[in-house]
């Protein structure tokens, strides 16, 4: 499971559902939720998402759908007949980074270039994304 302490700083509310953004070290995550009556602005949050819901694609891919779109390098990866997990080296504000792993099959990956440093972008979708406070 991937974990980003976060802080809220917008919540948009339509009838039953809402669309927070929330403020991280890597940038602002967006959540969809369909009921934030739990939450505030300026609280402190941890936003959490499964290792198989994180998706890839090339750094020159620049159209993805969804606003959860980072740029990361391939800093490790561990492979079965199956599956790969893959760490992934994101940048931060502060010049450090934060590592966010994938879980990807195997067959999915067969044109993506796994090479340690190799620059890609990694994406999750706002509603798999879970908030904890």
């Amino acid at each position: 499971m991937n974990k980003i302490p976060c802080l809220i700083s917008c919540i948009n509310a339509y009838q039953s559902c809402s669309l927070i953004q929330a403020q991280s070290d890597i940038g602002i995550l967006h959540i969809a939720l369909l009921d934030s009556q739990d939450f505030s602005l300026g609280q402190k949050i941890s936003v959490s998402f499964k290792e198989n819901d994180v998706m890839l694609c090339a750094l020159d891919n620049a159209v993805i759908s969804t606003p959860n779109c980072f740029e990361a390098s391939i800093y490790d990866t561990q492979s079965n007949d199956l599956f790969t997990r893959i760490a992934l080296q994101t940048p931060t504000d502060s010049q450090s980074h934060i590592i966010i792993h994938a879980l990807l099959p195997n067959i999915s990956l067969k044109d993506f270039s796994l090479d340690k440093g190799t620059p890609c972008k990694w994406f999750v979708s706002p509603s798999q994304m879970i908030l904890e406070y």
